[in-house]
This record gives C-alpha cells, structure tokens and sequence, in this order.
C-alpha cells in the first residue's frame, strides 16, 4: 500500500478484516483506543484525521465508522500495512496534472520565508551591502552574480522583485521535474521545490533524498527519508537552528500537506 509517510490529515484507510477491541487492545497504542466500540466491519472506511512520522514513532489517527467522529483509533505504522488498505482511487496521487507546478500556497511560504529586501545585503549576516561580495542578495533571496550587480546596487521594487522571484523559481522547479521520476502529491513537489531552492539545484538533483524518493530501497547513508532530508541542516560543517527548522517546515509540507511558517 501508499507508505505512510505519503499520508495526509483527509486521507481514507480501508480495514482488511474487521477488528473488534479483542484486536486493538493488543496494539502498541492500545490505552489511547475506546476500550468498547462495535466491531468494524471488513472493507470499512475510516478517515484519517491527524499523524506523526517521526521516526519510530509513526502512527495516524483515524475516526471510527458511525461514530459521528466522536472515536477514534491510533494506529501504529507496522498495525497499519497489517490491517488496512488504501481505496482504489487513493492507492496513487490522484489525477495530477502530467507537469506540476509550483503551487500558490508554497510560492506564499516561500516569499514569507525569504523575506523582501529591496537593497542588497549580505545573505550571511544580513546587512546591507555598497559593494559586490560573494554573498550578496536582493529580493526574495536573489543571489546577485558580478555582472549583475550595476543591475541591482541600487535596489529593486517590490513589483521588480516578484518578477525576479518567478524568474528565480523558473529552474528549481524544472530540476524537480525532471529529477523525480515516480508520482508526486501537489503538497511534496512543493516542498521538493523548496527544498531544492535552499540547497541549489546540482546538491539537490545528487541528494540521497532524491534517490531515495525515486527508489526507497536505494542505498544511501540514512535510515529513511526524514533523516536524509534533516541532513541538509549544516553551513561550513555547523548545524544552524535556522537551517533546522526550515528543513522541519519542508518536512512538514512532504509528509503532512501543512503548509506553516515556524
């Protein structure tokens, strides 16, 4: 079935067999389960409304059938690839567009997360710059080339910098396309795009979360998915609490569909 870390708060998981409280009572998350409810039917539909991926703690939560969502199970993710299934029509992404796009609310976060500056500054320390360094930058993190810089030393718009911004986005999103090569939810091109636009097109396009993503049995020196996308954490060989949390809120977007600021 679609892994869990592909499951998102609206999601449907359809019971194999039914599963009654003799079942649940002995689930790892047992003593946050009723301890009476009528047993669910085989090939009942339950919702999901709320999941963690952490790693080795994944579990979702999902409503019981006719309980007018006043009961619920948590579900472990070994408990779920044994009892449930996905239906028919969720098992892939559901009728995408053949060529994503970047989606309004990522380009909205990713704006937000930036910032616009009109001067120049240095992306490092965040002053304001008179001359070209190598860190330059301007707009929505517009990294200013040499040649650019007669361009931009003396500041942009906010018109000129939301055009410089869509013209930025232009390559990261076509090196997600063209680097993934399995289905994608609208929610993980997204953040895919984001993540990529942070790291640089050649570091991201080599990323064991690239490979990972395309073949989850792919070699590579992370136990899963989250620790190879939390890897891209560090500048100059330091983990910077910055760099944290926007991999927390790329993450959050991949594998939730939650699109939030930190």
């Amino acid at each position: 079935m679609k892994s869990l870390i592909q499951l998102v708060p609206g999601d449907h998981i359809v019971t194999k067999l039914t599963i009654g409280p003799d079942k649940v009572k002995n689930w790892r998350y047992a003593k946050e389960c009723p301890g009476r409810f009528g047993p669910i039917a085989a090939h009942a539909t339950l919702e999901v409304f709320e999941l963690c991926k952490a790693p080795g703690q994944m579990w979702v939560k999902a409503y019981i059938p006719h309980t007018h969502d006043t009961m619920y199970l948590k579900i472990s993710g070994e408990e779920l690839v044994s009892n449930f299934t996905l239906p028919a029509d969720q098992s892939e992404p559901k009728h995408l567009p053949t060529i994503l796009r970047l989606g309004e609310k990522a380009r909205g976060l990713l704006k937000s997360i930036e910032r616009l500056r009109i001067r120049p500054y240095d992306d490092q320390t965040g002053r304001e710059v008179k001359e070209w360094t190598a860190g330059a930058t301007i707009g929505y993190g517009h990294l200013i080339r040499r040649h650019e810089w007669k361009l931009y030393e003396s500041g942009v718009t906010s018109p000129e910098a939301d055009a410089l911004f869509l013209r930025d986005l232009t390559p990261f999103v076509a090196s997600v396309q063209a680097a993934i090569k399995v289905p994608l939810w609208q929610h993980q091109f997204d953040a895919l795009v984001l993540f990529a636009y942070n790291v640089g097109i050649e570091p991201f396009k080599g990323s064991s979360v690239v490979s990972m993503i395309n073949d989850p049995e792919a070699s590579a020196p992370y136990g899963d998915l989250y620790a190879a996308w939390m890897a891209w954490s560090r500048s100059q060989g330091q983990i910077m609490a910055g760099l944290v949390q926007r991999r927390k809120c790329e993450w959050d977007i991949y594998s939730k569909g939650v699109y939030r600021r930190w």
